[in-house]
């Protein structure tokens, strides 16, 4: 093996870290009851109130900064939201893709933008959903480099809630805000840099992990 290598392979193992915030959520995430689940599309906040803004979150009134939000952010979570949600069979999906056009057309511009709890309640009823997963995006930056040099690091925050269609309220929420640094920067977050194999990240495989930290437990039981 080349000599360089070894040098190379304990520098990132001492290097790569992530300093992640996810909040724990109170209860765990449970789908019992709900036979239809609709999967909302997630919502970028910034084309609301751009970027370096202190927002509250629509839903939960959790505090997130907003930074850049790389185009198609919301449907690459979505993405990522469906494909873990179809691990299990005890329920019915519905894809984001079907929330197009069911938005009441009297909604004015910002609330369309922004889905406040009434528009996705009603969202969820017109498609006899029984709940709705929805999301919002704050941050969602890739890294600037490759996987073992980055000038930037990946950067994602965004959270999740569950809304009972019923009644509309909140049954179940998570956040997640994450940014890539080096290990020495956070030497704390052992776990993490371990997971990611000493790698800096993009901001795709960041927040498919985030996602299934958030919720996946529940259904690879």
């Amino acid at each position: 093996m080349n000599r360089n290598l070894f040098l190379v392979i304990p520098v990132c193992l001492l290097l790569f870290s992530c300093a992640s915030k996810i909040t724990t959520p109170k209860k765990p995430l449970s789908l019992t009851g709900h036979k239809k689940i609709l999967i909302y599309p997630f919502k970028d906040i910034t084309t609301i109130y751009g970027e370096k803004a202190s927002i509250r979150c629509p839903i939960c009134g959790n505090v997130f900064v907003t930074g850049k939000v790389e185009k198609n952010a919301g449907a690459i979570l979505s993405e990522h939201l469906v494909s873990i949600m179809k691990k299990k069979k005890t329920f019915e999906l519905i894809p984001p893709e079907q929330v197009v056009g069911v938005i009441p057309g009297r909604t004015n511009e910002k609330e369309k933008r922004l889905s406040n709890i009434k528009i996705i309640v009603n969202v969820g009823k017109s498609l006899q959903a029984d709940a709705v997963l929805v999301g919002y995006v704050y941050s969602f930056r890739d890294r600037v480099g490759s996987w073992y040099s980055a000038s930037k690091p990946a950067s994602v925050a965004f959270d999740i809630h569950l809304l009972n269609v019923a009644d509309g309220s909140v049954e179940w929420e998570g956040h997640f805000d994450e940014t890539q640094k080096t290990l020495f920067e956070n030497l704390f977050n052992l776990n993490s840099f371990i997971k990611r194999k000493g790698r800096w990240v993009t901001a795709d495989e960041m927040a498919a992990a985030g996602i299934k930290e958030m919720v996946g437990e529940v259904f690879y039981k």
